[in-house]
């Protein structure tokens, strides 16, 4: 129900535009299931949103008059509760001194299928008033423009703006990204015209704005309220390179106005959940504040009901992704209870996409499909390369999830076996030391991407001999078209950084996002061309102000800066611990702070030494070919020029390959 909301507030002036794919309503029919003993006569407080009976099967008895509490004498209950919420999502909570409803209470929408249910933390509201907290915000600046007044608020932020002491006259008010698109009558975006009744109006919609200009005739108060997501972001940097801790800041800024109820894609355009994009900001997630809850409800809502006819928001990749998030998610968070739950959609929409495809396993493109890869003059025809290396590591991540519950997963097993060995003889050139970009009717032409690439070095897809060849080739082959989105030059970065290649990714992370400050950017775009400034970088889609100027994939540097550059390493064991391979060349008077699944990872270097903490999880701390071992709450401190441990004579150990 959150999701629909959520997804119901884009406009573009003062049309809505509504997602064009399904979005799945909850099922409003349901029960609940709960079994429990009282060691002393309680009553139960129940809340709930919808219509409900209950039933006691040991009692043989539904409370008839029932007001919303019960008193029970000592013993073991089992309690069935049903409800049926039209109007929105049927929830529940049980207040008890022995029992209270939590995940443990058991869920069925009358299809003979029983679920642990969810428990929302949504304080004194309920899952479906739920809203994000606000803050007023003042502007930094205020200069008269024609018929009114231009506010700068100083950066991007996601508001709603109300007037006060107004006249009954007409208001017309433009929320602009840039300058440019706030003072354009025409073109700008997101208006809100309107003409105050009893002298106030509250703008029912929450704008993205940096620069507000009111025209009015009228005299007005005007209070402007930040909405924001108030959970903390745990990740803390404290860099000697200022221009990196601008990035980092920058990059921070622009994830805080996208994570919201969900991940969403762009603060003014779309405020969508996409599943490419959200798979990007969940390998975010688990460095900055590591919300396993937030991770699900994004995925849960991206999977949506049965059945599946369509890919995920139409399109091939984010289908795959999403199949692909939850073997990641599994990896860092040990959640088997989740994959449980999630496991019987997924292989509904693998068998979706693995009716799609050709004789030879490979997917290509069909009516009402989209193959989007990336923004760019990409020919997305016949069978993409990229997208059979996806539809490879979909297949991985779902047998591998099989085997976590005990499923039959021994057809994915085959289907990739055989995909990976077709992939490798239509698509590998070793003329041109790459995967070539796609077949086109029987034949494959010359052309490469970077895409499949990337995808088959970060992912291991390629053995090392195709690996050195594609790093010869993404390094010095110039026809291979530049990226222009954060969204995949983070996956190319990533890339360089697997292939030793730091000085290289380094240098691209500073002209690259940094060329966007150089711009302007007080958030970071969803498209940038070097030497693009805030106010040239606004057209796109044909629309004057279309780009979008607050992207979530545009803060990917928050994962590329502590899993590369301090090296560390969080999926291994579920989580339960970790490894720690610092670029040492680049961590001089730094400090770093990571949530890890439980508890933090504190990383603080000088020129002498570095001093690494964990207070809750063990971990390793790997130098070239020495491993030291981290123990919990015990802090290590290693010299830089020795290697020795100046502080205990814990654990090192030689690598060994």
């Amino acid at each position: 129900m959150l999701a629909e909301k959520v997804m119901a507030r884009r406009y573009l002036r003062d049309f809505p535009i509504g997602p064009f794919w399904r979005v799945d309503s909850p099922w409003h029919n349901v029960k609940f299931y709960a079994e429990f003993t009282l060691s002393a006569e309680d009553t139960l407080y129940f809340s709930w949103e919808g219509r409900i009976s209950v039933y006691f099967y040991d009692l043989d008895k539904y409370l008839y008059g029932f007001d919303g509490k019960v008193t029970l004498p000592a013993g073991r209950y089992k309690m069935e509760i049903w409800l049926y919420n039209p109007e929105g999502l049927p929830c529940l909570k049980i207040d008890g001194k022995e029992f209270c409803s939590d995940e443990n209470v058991q869920v069925s929408y009358n299809q003979f299928q029983l679920r642990n249910s969810f428990v929302c933390d949504c304080g004194e509201m309920t899952p479906n008033t739920f809203c994000l907290p606000k803050r007023e915000i003042e502007a930094l600046s205020q200069t008269p423009c024609e018929g009114g007044t231009v506010y700068d608020y100083g950066k991007i932020r996601m508001c709603f703006a109300s007037f006060s002491g107004c006249r009954e006259l007409p208001f017309r008010c433009y929320f602009g990204e840039t300058l440019a698109e706030v003072m354009s009558d025409e073109y700008c975006e997101q208006i809100s015209f309107f003409t105050p009744a009893e002298g106030r109006y509250d703008v029912p919609v929450s704008k993205a704005f940096r620069y507000l200009r009111v025209v009015t005739d009228s005299p007005y108060s005007m209070s402007v309220k930040e909405e924001y997501n108030p959970s903390a972001q745990s990740i803390a940097f404290r860099l000697e390179n200022k221009r990196f801790m601008q990035i980092i800041e920058v990059a921070k800024h622009t994830l805080s106005v996208c994570d919201r109820e969900f991940f969403l894609d762009g603060a003014k355009r779309d405020r969508w959940l996409w599943g490419g994009d959200a798979y990007q900001a969940f390998k975010l997630e688990y460095f900055v504040s590591c919300d396993y809850a937030k991770i699900r409800r994004n995925i849960i809502a991206l999977c949506g009901k049965s059945p599946v006819v369509t890919y995920i928001n139409h399109i091939m990749d984010y289908t795959l992704y999403t199949i692909m998030s939850v073997w990641e998610y599994y990896s860092f968070s040990g959640d088997a209870e989740f994959v449980k739950y999630i496991y019987l959609i997924l292989e509904e929409h693998m068998h979706f996409v693995l009716g799609r495809t050709n004789e030879d396993g490979f997917l290509y493109k069909q009516p009402n499909d989209w193959v989007f890869v990336d923004w760019g003059d990409l020919d997305t025809d016949g069978e993409v390369c990229f997208e059979q290396i996806l539809l490879f590591l979909a297949l991985k991540s779902l047998y591998k999830l099989g085997d976590v519950i005990g499923g039959n997963t021994e057809q994915y097993k085959l289907r990739a076996k055989a995909l990976r060995a077709k992939i490798d003889e239509v698509f590998w050139s070793e003329k041109r030391g790459a995967y070539l970009h796609s077949r086109k009717e029987g034949k494959t032409g010359d052309s490469v991407t970077a895409y499949a690439n990337v995808f088959a070095v970060l992912y291991r897809f390629a053995d090392r001999e195709k690996t050195e060849k594609i790093k010869k080739t993404l390094l010095y082959d110039e026809s291979v078209p530049e990226i222009t989105t954060p969204y995949m030059q983070s996956y190319k970065l990533a890339c360089l950084f697997e292939m030793g290649e730091w000085k290289k990714a380094v240098q691209e992370i500073m002209s690259y996002w940094g060329g966007m400050l150089d711009g302007g950017a007080t958030t970071f775009w969803e498209v940038y061309h070097r030497g693009e400034t805030e106010e040239t970088s606004c057209e796109m889609y044909g629309r004057k102000f279309g780009r979008s100027h607050c992207h979530i994939w545009g803060a990917s540097v928050l994962y590329l800066i502590p899993r590369y550059i301090y090296g560390i390493c969080k999926d291994i064991a579920c989580g339960e611990t970790f490894e720690l391979r610092p670029i040492l060349a680049l961590i001089t008077d730094s400090q770093i702070e990571v949530p890890l699944k439980r508890g933090t990872l504190r990383v603080q270097a000088t020129k002498e030494k570095i001093t690494v903490f964990s207070d809750e999880i063990d971990g390793k701390l790997i130098i070239g070919d020495i491993v030291y071992a981290v123990e919990k709450g015990k802090p290590i401190t290693l010299d830089r020029r020795t290697r020795v441990k100046r502080n205990t004579a814990a654990s090192r150990l030689k690598i060994h390959s």
